[in-house]
């Protein structure tokens, strides 16, 4: 008589991979000896993909759920997931945490909630459950906040020069990829959708928003599809429409965001196969290097690792001093998209429509395609240029460009334009530079307050828009 087999239990995302693999021709009884369970569990999973597959979708961040066993929920489940978002927030902030604060702040967010049957307390024991659920490792990042500063910039630096040369390295196999956030309709402020419309000051700014992922070498040679975050899976606009034409590639997050999920996927399935060929026609060997920052929705660099190709996180709080795609390309993307914007808002007031019934017209597809223009138009010379303070050619301050005080900014010649077609729109004043400068910067993402944390996971859930 053979033995029992022991009972294994394996965690969700183990199970998505188990179908993966059967999707790519694997036969069930190799994944099921693979992993130690038997052929009729692994077509259960099979027979269960579309609730495994909302799962995953639905995940605020697949590293704190990787090794998450059932669907069931916890007991406190939005008081829960608020903490862990106002925590994520507080490290991307660098301010440090200790455990009696995220049970103080525990006990906040159930008074908005209200969740579970028995009285909440925020004990001890539910603090390391909470922990382990979400793959807190460590609270305290250090005794003060953290900031940029230029020994970091320097150690970094020295850090790249080393690797470079000893990897080997050229400019066409140093990428950076960064994400930005884009309100995909706003306008400037001093814009109304007409004189008559409204007695306000100003035109309401739009708040419809998405996320757009940027990528490039530092040779200014491959610029990677862009990725658009929108809030829907299945936009009205997409009906009828393969997506995989697209030009920008399309995914969803319930709030429009990143998240280690969505990065950890189109770091395999997009950067390293569109790499991988870059570097084969370059006749180069099969290695390149990801440059990206340590936001929380980024995966650990150990996940990010294949072969030759892998990820290198810069240090904390020196983005803004640094990073490539931050010294100017996505203001330049941003700057582009808006142009498009406007151009088709004009157009649209030439055949009779207001800007607010032309605002309304703008659809999500609409947006996939002009974000890929947007990124089209940023030449070679400007992504090239954004390295310089990363290899150590500019010093990288912020002082650098700061003009007197007492002094004017004048126009920069990119924002000329910008002027201009605002100016052609109903206004309450004429747009100045320091307009359009706002508008460009307007949409970057805001901190999270407890508020919006609460509004977030007291709204509807809905797939389609």
């Amino acid at each position: 008589m053979s033995a029992k087999r022991k009972r294994v239990v394996v965690s969700l995302e183990t199970k998505l991979n188990a179908i993966r693999r059967l999707d790519n021709g694997e036969s069930i009884r190799t994944v099921a000896k693979d992993l130690g369970v038997g052929e009729v569990t692994v077509g259960d999973w099979r027979r269960k993909r579309a609730e495994l597959e909302k799962w995953g979708a639905q995940s605020l961040n697949s590293n704190c759920n990787s090794e998450r066993k059932t669907f069931k929920k916890c007991e406190y489940e939005k008081t829960s997931e608020a903490l862990f978002l106002w925590f994520s927030e507080m490290r991307a902030r660098g301010s440090p945490i200790s455990g009696p604060i995220l049970q103080a702040k525990a006990l906040d967010f159930h008074k908005s909630f209200g969740d579970g049957d028995e009285p909440f307390t925020a004990s001890s024991g539910w603090l390391m459950r909470w922990k382990n659920r979400y793959g807190v490792r460590q609270l305290n990042i250090s005794g003060e906040k953290l900031s940029g500063n230029e020994t970091d910039v320097t150690v970094f630096e020295e850090k790249i020069r080393k690797l470079i040369l000893s990897e080997g390295l050229t400019s066409d196999q140093i990428f950076n990829c960064d994400e930005t956030g884009l309100n995909f309709r706003m306008l400037p402020s001093k814009t109304l959708a007409s004189q008559q419309e409204t007695s306000a000051p100003g035109y309401k700014k739009s708040k419809d928003r998405v996320t757009v992922l940027g990528c490039a070498n530092a040779a200014g040679s491959l610029k990677l599809k862009p990725v658009v975050i929108g809030k829907y899976k299945k936009p009205r606009a997409f009906k009828n429409t393969n997506v995989d034409t697209f030009p920008s590639t399309y995914t969803n997050q319930k709030n429009a965001w990143m998240d280690s999920r969505i990065f950890k996927q189109w770091f395999f399935e997009e950067f390293v196969p569109v790499v991988e060929a870059f570097l084969e026609n370059k006749k180069l060997p099969r290695k390149a290097l990801l440059i990206l920052d340590n936001a929380s929705s980024h995966p650990d660099a150990d996940e990010l690792v294949s072969d030759g190709i892998r990820a290198l996180f810069l240090p904390p709080n020196v983005t803004a001093l640094i990073q490539p795609l931050d010294q100017g390309v996505l203001e330049t993307f941003k700057r582009n998209y808006k142009k498009r914007l406007l151009r088709n808002l004009l157009e649209k007031l030439e055949d009779g429509l207001g800007v607010t019934d032309a605002l309304k017209l703008i659809t999500m597809k609409d947006v996939v395609y002009w974000v890929s223009e947007a990124w089209d138009n940023v030449r070679e010379d400007t992504i090239r240029r954004s390295w310089r303070k990363l290899f150590g050619i500019e010093k990288a301050s912020r002082q650098e460009t700061a003009a007197p005080e007492n002094q004017p900014r004048a126009c920069p010649p990119e924002n000329e334009e910008l002027v201009n077609l605002c100016n052609h729109l109903p206004v309450a004043e004429p747009i100045s530079a320091e307009d359009i400068s706002e508008w460009i910067n307007g949409d970057e993402d805001q901190a999270l307050t407890d508020d919006v944390i609460i509004q977030m996971l007291n709204q509807p859930e809905d797939d389609d828009k």
